[in-house]
């Protein structure tokens, strides 16, 4: 059975060029003229892939893209975004677009990228690419035993950290801003996220709801806090509110968010070490 491909633009000749070239390559083709009329198409047939425009009227294909992954049934479908502006690549690679094609574009160079995708094989954000797009490329995921977003203000304690989760064999990225928290989260989807309950911008309670629309990414979430030793009554008190609050205000989820207590860098390997075990 050919693989069932959708097309989305408002620009009916191109949504015609690009079904008839996919078609002569043996896909089967549906079109769509806005993401608001995707979204109706996907929720009546499935599809194996999604190109899409980003400029169209009703809703955007970044958009439909950010729906598409709010719902479990379509969060896996893989999609490619046709743009004609390439400075926007970073902010589609941030939310985990697949793969991403820059107008104008030649017709092979899609079918190929189709082909990859399909087949499974790395293109863009998948656990086995690159994703600091140079730093550090993974070539076997295998060697990792859990992927970890580590959020938070104070760089000295994100570089522990860090430091302390690798010699666990983790794949650590960090994050600074709440904004930085979500897209990698979308992106990268960590085993766990460890979270700094005092974030600058917002709270952490704030950053746990957003992930209510993104029920798909499946993460265990450790709060922290900078609570000083001479701040142990605080401490005691946070660690029963954030306790029985998260407990209380998540217990829908499979995985309920948690609070470690006080950052300390004498505890933090055997503290995470239970987790990443897990």
């Amino acid at each position: 059975m050919p693989k069932n491909i959708l097309v989305v633009d408002d620009e009916q000749e191109i949504c015609e060029l690009i079904q008839s070239k996919l078609k002569r390559e043996g896909y089967s083709v549906d079109v769509a003229y806005d993401g608001k009329e995707a979204l109706e198409k996907v929720a009546q047939q499935a599809f194996d892939l999604i190109i899409t425009d980003v400029v169209m009227p009703e809703l955007d294909g970044f958009h439909l893209y950010l729906e598409l992954k709010k719902n479990e049934a379509t969060a896996s479908i893989p999609v490619i975004i046709v743009t004609a502006r390439s400075q926007m690549e970073d902010s589609f690679l941030a939310v985990g677009v697949d793969s991403f094609v820059t107008k104008p574009f030649k017709s092979d160079h899609l079918v190929e990228l189709i082909k990859k995708i399909l087949a499974g094989k790395p293109i863009l954000n998948l656990r086995s690419a690159d994703f600091n797009r140079g730093a550090k490329i993974v070539k076997d995921y295998e060697i990792y035993k859990k992927y970890v977003l580590i959020a938070g203000n104070k760089i000295e304690a994100l570089e522990f950290m860090s430091a302390q989760l690798e010699s666990l064999q983790c794949f650590v990225e960090k994050a600074e801003t709440a904004q930085d928290v979500l897209e990698s989260s979308l992106r990268m989807e960590p085993d766990i996220l460890l979270l700094d309950v005092q974030m600058e911008d917002v709270s952490a309670y704030e950053i746990i709801n957003q992930f209510r629309e993104f029920r798909h990414v499946q993460m265990r979430i450790l709060l922290y806090s900078f609570f000083q030793k001479l701040d142990e009554a605080r401490d005691s008190a946070a660690h029963f509110l954030y306790s029985n609050n998260l407990k209380k205000d998540f217990e829908d989820w499979e995985i309920p968010p948690y609070y470690l207590g006080a950052f300390n860098k004498a505890t933090f390997k055997e503290t995470i070490q239970h987790f990443i075990n897990q």
